[in-house]
């Protein structure tokens, strides 16, 4: 018999929000059940490309900010409300 292991189990989900992407969550949320493992769901998202030079480094960052408040509603929805009694921690994250 082998030692159960008391840490805890993860799955890392990226997502563009695609129904491709949400077909798979619905199949990684019944993975995670059987595995008991929580899941991270992670959105990595940028600004259109402009010349920055061109504008005010602050208007940059309020962009920044907007995106993300738009891409954290965007993971509420994806994720929904009924998750089964699943641990699911979003994530919005700014990259190139």
């Amino acid at each position: 018999m082998l030692a159960q292991s008391s840490a805890m189990k993860k799955i890392l989900f990226p997502t563009d929000f695609s129904p491709t992407a949400k077909n798979a969550f619905e199949y990684t949320k019944k993975l995670a059940v059987e595995l008991g493992s929580q899941i991270d769901v992670l959105n990595v998202y940028s600004l259109p490309v402009t010349d920055a030079s061109s504008v005010p480094p602050e208007y940059i960052q309020q962009l920044i900010e907007d995106r993300k408040v738009r891409v954290e509603k965007n993971l509420e929805k994806f994720v929904g409300d009924t998750n089964g009694g699943l641990t699911i921690n979003q994530f919005a994250e700014y990259g190139l």
